[in-house]
């Protein structure tokens, strides 16, 4: 941690994510580079982006192919990257069309390779298979609860179900990979603890905890998800009920 802090190496981190390995890349949007930590948060390596990409937002890791993706948030396009930085190629444009895109932001990848894109200002989200060849895309903007404003980012859980932030509706959708609704968490920007405020990233770790960062009430929440493993370690008891009850109504009040 001090190492990251006081090494003079970055400006703008964007985003970050660790590999199979735990090893860290960390997007530097504004020096146009991504850093790469060891386990222990010592020095590996680093790669440059400037040339090929305007403005760095995000970044996705395959571990079976071995590649980051990263989202270009003005030059409308998703880039791949070997883990040793080597550039392997972008695919987009700028336009609404299928393939193209308006300010691309989160990147996740499924079981399947598929890359699923928040495509913000177009209100969507986009799918490619591994080599950026567009599958489908789903959402619209509208005032729907399952509509999109500003998707912003987005994960995967272990069953496979995706998770959207809506940065401007302030609420965390999840849908099953075609865009089918789950669930949603939030419901209008709030400094309410059940809610958010403008909420822009979110990760899942490999216990199934969500972590969403939420920029103007300047906090971080932890959820659960509660997957069929999750429960079966962890039943639901009577007493539960009742302090979630107790818990809500003090909430309320």
């Amino acid at each position: 941690v001090d190492f990251i802090a006081n090494a003079g190496r970055l400006a703008l981190p964007s985003d970050l994510s660790f590999d199979a390995m735990d090893q860290l890349y960390i997007l530097d949007g504004h020096k146009g580079q991504v850093i790469i930590l060891k386990p222990d948060l010592t020095w590996k390596a680093k790669f440059s982006t400037k040339g090929l990409l305007d403005r760095p937002v995000a970044l996705a890791i395959n571990d079976s192919l071995e590649r980051i993706y990263i989202s270009d948030a003005d030059g409308d396009r998703v880039a791949a990257f070997s883990t040793t930085g080597e550039y392997l190629f972008s695919f987009g444009v700028s336009g609404d069309r299928d393939g193209q895109f308006n300010t691309p932001q989160g990147i996740a990848i499924d079981n399947s390779n598929r890359l699923f894109i928040a495509d913000m200002f177009n209100a969507r989200i986009q799918v490619f298979d591994s080599e950026g060849h567009f599958q489908y895309k789903f959402g619209q903007r509208g005032d729907q609860l399952w509509n999109f404003d500003w998707p912003k980012d987005l994960a995967f859980d272990s069953n496979e179900n995706l998770y959207v932030i809506d940065q401007r509706k302030a609420i965390v959708t999840m849908r099953r990979p075609n865009g089918d609704p789950i669930m949603a968490l939030g419901e209008s920007p709030t400094r309410h603890q059940l809610g958010f405020a403008s909420p822009v990233g979110i990760a899942i770790d490999n216990q199934d905890r969500i972590y969403i960062t939420d920029r103007l009430n300047r906090r971080f929440t932890v959820w659960q998800s509660l997957t069929e493993d999750y429960l079966e370690q962890h039943p639901i008891t009577e007493e539960d009920k009742r302090g979630l009850i107790r818990h809500l109504e003090k909430l309320t009040r």
